[in-house]
């Protein structure tokens, strides 16, 4: 009996593997500064993805003192020469509420993807759009290089191909993509080997109890 329990939470362990597995990918902690961004431009930096992985949400962390109550959209493209290319991933519009964390007022909010893509390694950009103005968390003085086109947020979904963006280099913003490895995820057969000793084992604990 006692070994059954064992293997029943092994086969639990295992296939919640990949809870936890989550990893980020860009700025998920606090840059310190804030900056204000204006709404109907589509703007962020480039992201660069280590290992294959599934994208879940993209992350955005504000500080709503002063503006909250408007709506936010992220993409995420391919990267071309140093510049956004083709439209990989997008989500839909979130609210963006003033909430207290941690005794402040520096929100950390996530929104998730309209389709979960599964990414190769390689270096991509996160851009986000406003609907209204917003105080975003960010760096100065990096050598990030930043890429934005004109967006009207909320009217239309963002480009398949991205248009000749404006660009320049100095802020990198508190943008990020929560991702799981392909690799933490285990392949159905070896879920299938663990349920068939589970399976094993209930057999023989019943004949166990029967004699």
């Amino acid at each position: 009996m006692h070994k059954l329990a064992a293997l029943v939470l092994i086969v639990v362990a295992f296939s919640g593997n990949t809870q936890g597995q989550t990893v980020i990918v860009g700025n998920g902690t606090d840059l310190g500064t804030s900056t204000v961004s204006v709404a109907n431009y589509l703007l962020g930096n480039k992201i660069t993805v280590t290992e294959e992985m599934i994208f879940q949400s993209a992350g955005i962390i504000f500080d709503t003192r002063t503006y909250h109550g408007f709506s936010a959209l992220a993409a995420v493209y391919s990267d071309q020469a140093g510049a956004p290319n083709q439209l990989v991933a997008t989500t839909g519009l979130g609210s963006v509420n003033r909430s207290v964390i941690g005794g402040s007022q520096i929100d950390d909010q996530t929104f998730g993807f309209t389709t979960a893509p599964t990414v190769s390694a390689g270096d991509y950009w996160l851009l986000v759009a406003y609907t209204g103005t917003a105080s975003v968390r960010y760096a100065t003085g990096t050598a990030a290089s930043v890429s934005y086109i004109n967006f009207i947020t909320g009217s239309s979904t963002p480009p398949s191909s991205f248009p000749t963006a404006d660009r320049y280099v100095g802020h990198s913003f508190n943008y990020y993509v929560e991702g799981i490895p392909t690799s933490a995820i285990p392949e159905p057969s070896a879920y299938a080997g663990l349920m068939g000793a589970l399976a094993l084992g209930c057999v023989v604990s019943a004949r166990r109890r029967r004699r």
